[in-house]
Formats: structure tokens, C-alpha cells, sequence
């Protein structure tokens, strides 16, 4: 039996305190969230928009469990999947804001016994230009029950080859952003999750991000589908994020994830020159532009305003933020299931705010 989609309109809940309902969208907005949610037959959907500091609109679609038919909210939280890696860009600018990272020192001054290779910078670590591998199909982490943790599962691709001279080429690399979480770790002398609290979350008076860890309860959290051959909605395959929180294995809500990346387009939870820093494309050793900073990715959309961004895929969720920094606007969408969506529907959403007159909401964003 197919599922019932539908909208559930429900009050905004932030950092445990019940905020003023966001008004409503601009015309179309929440048909073309709909829409988007039916076409990919996504069992529940979350989205949250920011303007100028304030959260705008929440929208809650569909279902967070189906087999108790328990509606999205807004404080859903849904798997991040590589947007995780933001969070991790995130802490290691707050860490080299304090002055207990260095970007430019190679990571063999973190990690004494990671193994010799042609030397790296941190830097190149953050921007994917230190040659190391991304996933393999004969990877351990892709058999069912794999448990490593963060600094074990380093042994996955340790001892491998670089692809490349390190800045010779860009190769994006989940692997080397579980390398930067290790170092963060040895940096912040805690592990990343106290990391993720203290550097984040509670700076920013959120809840969410958290790891998504499968044997805890953790209260609001979505279930996770997947779409089979003939198009029939199951419960995702088992997955096991404990090794890999720096790069994929997070979980949050939209309107958190909206205010973690508002925090980047002003001074303040980061210093105005660690920002620059973060949103500059790095450079390949030829001088080309990757297109990529720390974590962030530049671009521009159909009308030529830049664009910041990011996208995960995950078992049982995706995720896609986008950040128009001269309009101080900020778009995300999360799904409980693998669907096909990304920059160019978070763009076409980003459209109904940025040129037609947006309504301001009543609650502040502290």
C-alpha cells in the first residue's frame, strides 16, 4: 500500500522552547515542497528557511515513522549525511580561532603514528587536496554490524596509496574528513561529539546536530527508508555511523541546520577572517580553483548570485543546504529517504523567498 503523504503545520520548537509559529511561505512554496515529496515518494520532509537572521518559514511534510504514522515536525531530526562534514569544518575553525589548530601544520603533528606518507597540511585536509580515497565497494563499513570507532576506522584506508600528490588534484574524500575529526579530537582533547557540544550546539543554543548512534534512544528522531526496484518503500538497510560522525553520520533538525549555517554569514561564531578563509575556493598546486573551501562549495545559481552549499546521501535520508550570502538567505531540505533531490530544487525553493516579498517571523533568533 502506498503511503499517505500530507502536510502536518505544526508550532516551530527550538532548543527545547516553543517559538511563534513561522508565517506563511510565499505562494507556491509549500506546493513545490509537496510536489518534490510525492515525485520522490520521500516518506516524510522537513525544510527550514532563513532571511537576515530570522527563521522564516518551517515546513513539516508526511511521516517521520510509518508504521505509527508519527507526523514530521519540525524538530524532527533526519540523517545529514555528508552535510555532517560542515559541522567538522565548523569545529576545526572554531579550534583555529582559539588558537589550538593550524591549518597549515601537516597532521603528523596531531596524529604522531599515522602512517609516513608524502606530507599534507591540515588545510589540504579540510578542501579534499591530500590525495586520500573516498569509499570502495570492499570496504568493511559496508557489511552489516560494522561497530569501529572513529579513530579505529582509520585503519579502513591508512595504509592505502594517496590518489594523488597532496594539492595536485581534487579528490572528495568522506576518509579524510574522519581524519580531520581525529585530529580535531587529538587539537580539542576531547572526543568529537563533546567536540560537536561545545563548539556548536551550544554556542548556537541548538539541540541538534547529534551522532547517529543506533543503540541510543534518541528522542525525535525519524525512521529511515528506501525505494526498492519496483518503487515500494522499505525500512533502509542497518548502518552504523560510529566511525564516521566528522563525515556522514550526524543527525538534525532542518530549522538547527538553518541556524548553524546563518551563523556563518556574519562575524561572530567565527572570527570575520576565519570566515574568508572557510569560503574562498582553495587552489589546486597548478593554481586552479577547486571550487571548494573548508567544507563549503562556491557556485552560482541560474540568475548569478553566489551560492554556499552542501549535499549528503546517506541510507535512509538526504539532505541539501544552500546559502545565498549577499541575500543573507539560508534553504534546507531534509528527507527520510534517499531522494533525488539537490542544489537545483533547494535553488527553485530559495526562488519564492529571494524574488517575491518575504513575510518576517516574530520570533527572534537568539
Amino acid at each position: 500500500m502506498t503511503p499517505v503523504l500530507r502536510f502536518v503545520a505544526v508550532p516551530v520548537l527550538w532548543a527545547g522552547t516553543l517559538l511563534s509559529q513561522t508565517p506563511a511561505p510565499p505562494a507556491g512554496a509549500r506546493e513545490f515542497v509537496l510536489d518534490l515529496q510525492n515525485r520522490t515518494k520521500a516518506p516524510g520532509m522537513s525544510v527550514a528557511v532563513m532571511r537576515d537572521g530570522k527563521l522564516v518559514w518551517t515546513g513539516a511534510f508526511g511521516h517521520a515513522n510509518l508504521e505509527t504514522k508519527t507526523p514530521v515536525e519540525p524538530a524532527t531530526l533526519f540523517r545529514l549525511g555528508s552535510v555532517s562534514k560542515l559541522y567538522t569544518a565548523a569545529i576545526a575553525a572554531r579550534l583555529a580561532d582559539k588558537g589550538k589548530l593550524d591549518w597549515n601544520a601537516p597532521v603528523h603533528k596531531y596524529i604522531a603514528d599515522y602512517p609516513s606518507q608524502k606530507p599534507f597540511s591540515i588545510l589540504q585536509l579540510a578542501g579534499h587536496l591530500a590525495g586520500i580515497r573516498h569509499y570502495a565497494g570492499t570496504d568493511p563499513v559496508f557489511k552489516r554490524g560494522y561497530g569501529a570507532t572513529l579513530k579505529e576506522g582509520l585503519a579502513i584506508f591508512k595504509s592505502d596509496p594517496l590518489l594523488s600528490e597532496p594539492g595536485a588534484k581534487y579528490n572528495y574524500t568522506s576518509y579524510g574528513y574522519n581524519l580531520l575529526g581525529a585530529v580535531l579530537e587529538q587539537a580539542g582533547g576531547a572526543d568529537f561529539l563533546t567536540l560537536l557540544r561545545n563548539n556548536v550546539t551550544a554556542p548556537l543554543g541548538v539541540q541538534s546536530p547529534q551522532g547517529d548512534d543506533w543503540q541510543k534512544v534518541i528522542e525525535g528522531r525519524t525512521g529511515f527508508y528506501a525505494q526498492t526496484r519496483d518503487q515500494k518503500i522499505v525500512n533502509a538497510d542497518f548502518v552504523d555511523n560510529g566511525y564516521k560522525w566528522p563525515s556522514g553520520g550526524l543527525v538534525a533538525s532542518a530549522a538547527d541546520v538553518a541556524k548553524f549555517a546563518d551563523a556563518h554569514l556574519r562575524p561572530g561564531f567565527l572570527k570575520a577572517e576565519t570566515l574568508e578563509v572557510m569560503m574562498r575556493s582553495q587552489k589546486l598546486a597548478s593554481g586552479e580553483e577547486t571550487g571548494v573551501g573548508i567544507g563549503w562549495r562556491s557556485g552560482k545559481d541560474p540568475k548569478g548570485r553566489r551560492v554556499l552549499h552542501h549535499g549528503g546521501t546517506i541510507d535512509g535520508g538526504r539532505a541539501m543546504v544552500m546559502v545565498y550570502p549577499g541575500e543573507k538567505l539560508v534553504v534546507v531540505m531534509l528527507a527520510n529517504l534517499l531522494a533525488r533531490f539537490g542544489e537545483a530544487e533547494a535553488q527553485q525553493l530559495a526562488g519564492f523567498f529571494l524574488d517575491k516579498p518575504v513575510a518576517q517571523t516574530t520570533a527572534p533568533v537568539h
